[in-house]
C-alpha cells in the first residue's frame, strides 16, 4: 500500500510555563516538533492534531493548520497553550491530509524542461 503523504515528525517536546520563564505572570506552556513533508506532493493545506498525555490520559489537544506545505520542505512549529495543563508526560502530533479532496493539493510549478 502506497502513502500519497509521507510526514516525518521530530523532536516533539512540552515546555511548561516555568522552563519558558512565564510561570509568574502567565500558564502558557508550549508544544515544540519539527514536521518534514517528505511526499512528491505539495499540498495547500496540512492539518495537524496535537494530544498532550500524563500517562493514558489526555490532559491537552489541539489543532493547526500548516498552509502551502511544499514537497521536502521541513518546518519548526510552535504551539501555545494558554491554561495549565500540570505534568504532561508524552506528545502525540498526527498529521492529516483530504487526499478525495482535489482542492489539498498544490499545483506544480510549471517549467519549460530547464533545470533550476
Amino acid at each position: 500500500k502506497v502513502k500519497v503523504w509521507k510526514f516525518a515528525i521530530d523532536n516533539a517536546d512540552f515546555v511548561p510555563a516555568q522552563k519558558l520563564g512565564l510561570a509568574q505572570e502567565l500558564a502558557v506552556s508550549q508544544v515544540k516538533f519539527n514536521i518534514a513533508n517528505q511526499s512528491a506532493y505539495n499540498f495547500s493545506r496540512v492539518n495537524v492534531v496535537v494530544l498532550l498525555f500524563r500517562g493514558s490520559q489526555i490532559v491537552g489537544a489541539t489543532t493547526t493548520a500548516l498552509d502551502e506545505f511544499q514537497s521536502e520542505e521541513a518546518r519548526e512549529v510552535k504551539i501555545n497553550f494558554y491554561h495549565s495543563l500540570g505534568s504532561v508526560d508524552s506528545v502525540l502530533v498526527a498529521p492529516a491530509v483530504d487526499i478525495l479532496n482535489p482542492a489539498s493539493f498544490m499545483a506544480f510549478e510549471k517549467t519549460t524542461g530547464e533545470l533550476k
